[in-house]
């Protein structure tokens, strides 16, 4: 596309942006000029600073300063007038003095000016910063000689003037003054080459400049005329509920206007409650939004349904508000609400960027909750061209059709559902919809013959609008709400109507469709199926003996209360596998979906990333059983080896912090230095209950909260033993006393909300406690509903040396696998397939047995030194894994080899007694599945004897 012709469809996307956003909020504007504002009007100091406070030719307002008021107005019922945009920073104060406006913002306490003016809390932080032309080589950050005489533009009258005089000479360099009346002359001066540098202030937008120096650090305020209380007063109470709902807004505003950021909170005030208890089930607000968006909104059977009427329903529940959704049958019944201002109090499906528009019919804005993208719905042959394309019966001058397929034929539908079936009917070569409605309609149809494309541009924030009937502190209740959901709330309501919408293509269609990929999904569920049925088998036919042997020694009544409280411990842990496991298959299953109709590379990794995700998650639950149940059966035993358990320590440390990436919490460690920290232990055990009682910590501290992680030690019971001492304390949700005293019993979880909303197999802290007590230590908690949790762990360990500790540490090898001969008997065409990549890219040479039998005879077939080494999977047709090892070591008669060639099993039965039917086969090693390449790697390594 050449400049003009993309220029061209640019003004076309704005054109197209400004008139969608016209059509959508007409209606409801309807009256609004007509009505008599409600709210307290205050006149704002608007002065023009960029970055901070920025003003287009269309009069729309941006920058840090403007977003402050507008976050303001989400907790104050008020309506802004903007002063003096014209205007200097001197004139602002002079206009506050003399009455001609009501506040100002970003002002720095001075004692001038506290004479004068009030101030409130705190709304930001700023600096001084001395800044020279980009492309300026002579003066050297640091370098001050090169500072001297340099001609430097100074804000006429700024405090931050006596500031820089004292850091220039405390620095030791001079410079020459040059004063202007505004940060627009100054950035023009430097640009000019008028002067060489400038001081501003920090939170102006930089342009091809380069900081050399930041001083003077403060906070700024919002002033008031000096006894001003009444409006001082409701500031800083809009301010306050901003502290405590909006999280780092400070943060946030700067981020958005100089950089990016976001975050979240919640808690209401005394005055919120009040406006929320007025909305009671005799008077509840009057909800609308659009009927003809499936499956974001619409109607069915007289009820209002979708991803954003269901969004709305959980932020209002939230909140307490009662409530009942306007049920319009049309799109034009829809609109006739919208005109009425006093039949809507809370339209949910307003598709604004800035508050401006809104600002002007006084009503009251949310924080944006969604993200509409677009996608092309186009059959799966189509060649690129748009001939043909669909649209709904729009007024718009302008539509979507026109800037995306400029030129195209226009085949007008009543509804987007129309539209995309005009599309798979061939009437049409390509319709543009919201992307869920195009995952929806294409997840539902099952000729295979569709697909979507989803776009970068444009996109449409979606908002809540307080009618200007209703109180604006409205829209902060729900803004609070929204910061309170899961961060993919938004996404899982979707999922309802569009992956398990799918349903409708069955098994059959999916595998004539995609062959390849259904056939591997149903493997994959299968295998993880069959392998936990497995594992919850043996671990109720451990159960059942347990008790059988618990029967022998205690009378009937208290047998009888055991096994009643084992079978609801089965049970409870049995329905919270059950759940645990059908989370991440629902993943699975639904980013696999969405990924077989994906054309987008980054869409497609995405989807792929989240199984990974889901499947280590699924991976991880395996693990936890597996580990239960070799520490039951009595496999598991304490192997010390000489250890620096401050290593272990840090190693531990730097893995916590890796789980605080993306969170605001406080951790702080405390570590008593040891006179010898070398011990004999298991360090990866030490490691393992670390993580596993930190990973809690963190899971269960809500943002803002404290974890403090302690560790020393005390003397031991004599001079060549010590006790390792580890506590951890966080300001979490904490635990009730009943639940502390089952918090170690196996299966044992609190309650079905916090386990939903946190996850986990409640395996955790019994296998940590088992192994604590496996190497002679103890574990204690403490804990208190809403104040936190404290876990104490003792382990005595024995004392070594550091030369001990050298001899122990592995050596780096360089292995070199090229050129080994494997074997690989594999059934599942899948498991072969991945096994055999994963080799060769190793530079190993793989032949393939498709059963028992075959490896069998491949291996007789050949002559000695054919096959380096043989990979066995057990579960096999014709002869499994251990009879075709029995066979092939029967053969040592006539073959050398047969005795001597490394066999080693690769089986998804991973208990010990698995590891020892291997063994007794004549097997050499045992890896669990899925393959671990670092440990198949190790295994061939040890039995080839690889350096």
């Amino acid at each position: 596309m050449n400049v003009t012709k993309r220029a061209r469809t640019c003004r076309g996307l704005a054109i197209l942006m400004t008139m969608l956003l016209l059509t959508a909020l007409l209606p409801l504007s309807a009256s609004a000029a007509e009505t008599v504002s409600q709210h307290e009007r205050v006149r704002v100091g608007f002065f023009a600073m960029d970055g901070y406070h920025m003003m287009d030719e269309d009069g729309n307002r941006s920058g840090y300063g403007y977003d402050f008021l507008r976050l303001m107005a989400r907790y104050w019922d008020v309506d802004y007038e903007y002063v003096g945009y014209d205007k200097s920073w001197d004139e602002m104060q002079r206009m506050l003095i003399d009455g001609e406006i009501d506040m100002v913002t970003s002002a720095r306490r001075t004692p001038e000016r506290e004479e004068l003016f009030d101030f409130s809390r705190p709304i930001g932080t700023n600096n001084g910063i001395l800044t020279v032309r980009s492309d300026n080589s002579t003066i050297v950050e640091g370098k001050y000689s090169t500072y001297d005489g340099m001609r430097v533009a100074l804000l006429r009258g700024n405090s931050r003037n006596d500031e820089f005089a004292e850091y220039a000479r405390t620095k030791g360099f001079t410079y020459k003054s040059v004063y202007f009346d505004s940060a627009e002359e100054i950035a023009e001066a430097l640009q000019n080459g008028t002067v060489d540098a400038i001081v501003t202030s920090f939170l102006r937008k930089m342009n091809n400049e380069r900081i050399l120096e930041k001083f003077g650090s403060s906070d700024f305020y919002v002033i008031v005329k000096k006894g001003n209380t009444e409006l001082l007063n409701k500031i800083n109470y809009a301010i306050d509920q901003m502290n405590a709902a909006e999280g780092s807004w400070k943060t946030t505003l700067y981020n958005k206007n100089y950089e990016t950021t976001d975050t979240k909170n919640l808690e209401y005030t005394e005055e919120e409650k009040r406006i929320i208890a007025q909305y009671s089930k005799e008077n509840p607000l009057h909800v609308l939004c659009d009927p003809t968006r499936y499956p974001y909104s619409y109607t069915e059977n007289g009820e209002v349904k979708g991803i954003l009427p269901d969004y709305f329903r959980k932020i209002a529940d939230y909140a307490g508000l009662s409530y009942e959704f306007l049920v319009p049958a049309t799109r034009d019944e829809y609109i006739a609400y919208q005109s009425n201002k006093d039949a809507v109090n809370i339209s949910i499906d307003a598709r604004l960027d800035t508050d401006n528009y809104a600002e002007t019919k006084e009503w009251g804005l949310t924080a944006p909750y969604i993200t509409m993208r677009m996608a092309r719905v186009t059959r799966r042959d189509f060649d690129g061209k748009i001939n043909v394309v669909t649209t709904v019966n729009q007024t718009a001058s302008t539509s979507i059709e026109d800037v995306l397929a400029p030129g195209a034929e226009k085949l007008m539908c009543s509804t987007r559902q129309e539209m995309m079936e005009a599309v798979r009917d061939g009437k049409a070569d390509a319709a543009f919809v919201y992307y869920y409605m195009a995952q929806a309609f294409i997840n539902s149809d099952t000729t295979g013959t569709m697909t979507y494309t989803l776009l970068e541009q444009p996109t449409f924030s979606y908002r809540m609008v307080v009618s200007s009937t209703e109180n604006h502190a409205l829209a902060g209740i729900l803004t609070k709400a929204m910061y309170a959901m899961p961060d993919n709330l938004v996404e899982d309501l979707a999922t309802q109507y569009t992956t398990y919408k799918a349903t409708n293509l069955t098994l059959v269609d999916m595998i004539c469709l995609h062959p390849v990929t259904a056939v591997a999904i149903i493997v994959f569920i299968s295998w993880m199926a069959v392998t936990l049925i497995v594992i919850l088998n043996r671990l109720q036919t451990r159960r059942k003996l347990q008790l059988a042997a618990q029967q022998k020694a205690k009378e009937m009544t208290v047998l009888a209360e055991q096994a009643q409280a084992a079978s609801k411990a089965k049970s409870t842990f049995l329905s919270n596998m059950t759940h645990d496991i059908r989370t991440p298959m629902n993943a699975i299953i639904g980013f696999t979906n969405i990924a077989l109709h994906q054309d987008s590379v980054p869409e497609m990794h995405n989807c792929l990333k989240k199984i990974k995700e889901s499947s280590d998650h699924l991976l991880s639950l395996l693990n936890d059983v597996l580990d239960l149940s070799r520490i039951e059966s009595g496999k598991v035993e304490f192997s010390p080896v000489p250890t620096n358990i401050t290593a272990v320590t840090d190693s531990v440390i730097e893995i916590v912090k890796g789980m605080l990436l993306n969170r605001e919490l406080n951790f702080e460690v405390h570590r008593e230095p040891l006179q010898n920290p070398y011990v004999m232990t298991e360090p990866v055990r030490i490691r393992e209950i670390l993580v596993n009682i930190l990973n809690n910590a963190v899971k269960f501290t809500k943002d803002g909260g404290t974890i403090r992680f302690d560790a020393g030690g005390r003397p031991g019971v004599d001079a060549q033993h010590i006790v390792i001492c580890y506590r951890i304390k966080d300001t979490g949700i904490g635990m009730s006393e009943d639940f502390q005293k089952k918090i170690f019993d196996e299966f044992a979880q609190e309650e079905n909300g916090v386990r939903t909303q946190y996850k986990g197999t409640g395996l955790g802290m019994p296998i940590s406690k088992k192994y604590i007590e496996l190497m002679g230590g103890t574990i204690t908690v403490d804990s208190r509903k809403g104040v936190g949790t404290t876990f104490t762990v003792e382990i005595p360990m024995e004392l070594t040396n550091a030369e001990k500790v050298e001899k122990t540490k592995p050596l780096v090898q360089h292995n070199d696998l090229k050129g080994i001969k494997v074997l690989l008997a594999e059934d599942n065409d899948l498991n072969a397939e991945l096994a055999t990549m994963l080799l060769e890219d190793l530079g190993m040479t793989v032949t393939r047995a498709a059963d028992g039998q075959e490896v069998v005879d491949l291996f007789a077939e050949y002559p000695a030194g054919t096959y380096d080494i043989i990979l066995m999977d057990i579960m096999m047709p014709k002869m499994d894994g251990h009879q075709a090892a029995k066979a092939i070591r029967a053969m040592y008669a006539d073959r050398p080899d047969a005795e001597e060639i490394p066999i080693i099993a690769l089986s998804a039965n991973a208990f010990s007694e698995d590891v020892q039917a291997s063994q007794d086969a004549g097997m050499n090693g045992h890896v669990s599945k899925p393959l671990n390449m670092e440990e198949v790697t190790k295994v061939i390594e040890r039995n080839l004897n690889r350096p």
